[in-house]
């Protein structure tokens, strides 16, 4: 659009567009100043910056060594946590059964299971095996330690996490009076434990005795985290493989 007949007084535009009345600055020829980008040439290009091969390599070689040093100290540490979570897990399964307990005035079983992916899984009366597969915990309103038909699943835990034929397990103390396959209790809180001591499941990896943790339950019904490489009496854990 052109305007060929401007106002008295003002300036021919010359066929030019109105939008030019006043010439923008963006139409002149030359900027007044030229951006800071064209003043002289960009920072960036300078002169060229990079790594020569040799950098390369030595920086290669630095981190592959500092790796090397942290790697064992990352394993530990990973290694510990995993077990003071499962200990915890337990203790977690112990709490929650034994309220469950009380609030239904009933017995509540954690038992190791031999599948915990099973459509109904069941508990493992073998004292032997370790309860490194699973656990589950049920309303046992005979609080016989066996789920029978009608007996609700109220939690299921899966296999212990890096469990391998020398991984982590979970062991019971391995006497049928004990915990070598279940903890029952009843509507008062208490358990199915002989009274007089301390029973406790432990946990251990492949790392040997000193570094595996118990979880000890009182026949009272009271569960607790038992200080790493000890047994719920004080002594040192022995049963780890």
């Amino acid at each position: 659009m052109y305007n060929h007949n401007p106002k008295p007084g003002s300036i021919p535009q010359n066929g030019y567009p109105f939008i030019c009345h006043k010439i923008p600055f963006v139409w002149t020829g030359n900027p007044l100043d030229k951006p800071f980008i064209w003043k002289n040439t960009p920072f960036i290009c300078l002169s060229s910056f990079g790594f020569t091969l040799v950098e390369l390599i030595v920086t290669i070689t630095i981190v592959g060594i500092l790796s090397a040093l942290a790697a064992p100290g990352l394993t530990t540490i990973v290694a510990n946590q995993r077990i003071s979570s499962q200990a915890n897990d337990l203790l977690s399964d112990l709490a929650f059964s034994r309220s469950e307990a009380i609030k239904r005035s009933s017995g509540v079983t954690v038992c190791k299971t031999a599948d915990p992916n099973a459509a109904t899984p069941d508990c493992n009366a073998t004292a032997a095996t370790a309860w490194t597969a699973g656990r589950i915990v049920f309303i046992d309103n005979d609080a016989d330690g066996v789920r029978d038909a009608g007996d609700e699943i109220l939690r299921i835990r899966q296999e212990l996490e890096g469990t391998t034929p020398n991984g982590n397990q979970l062991l019971g103390d391995g006497n049928a009076a004990g915990t070598a396959n279940r903890i029952t209790f009843i509507g008062t809180g208490a358990t199915n434990l002989a009274s007089g001591t301390e029973y406790q499941l432990t946990l251990c990896d492949k790392r040997g005795d000193s570094l595996g943790m118990a979880v000890a339950i009182h026949p009272l019904g009271r569960a607790r985290v038992v200080a790493r490489g000890k047994n719920a009496d004080g002594t040192a854990i022995t049963v780890c493989p």
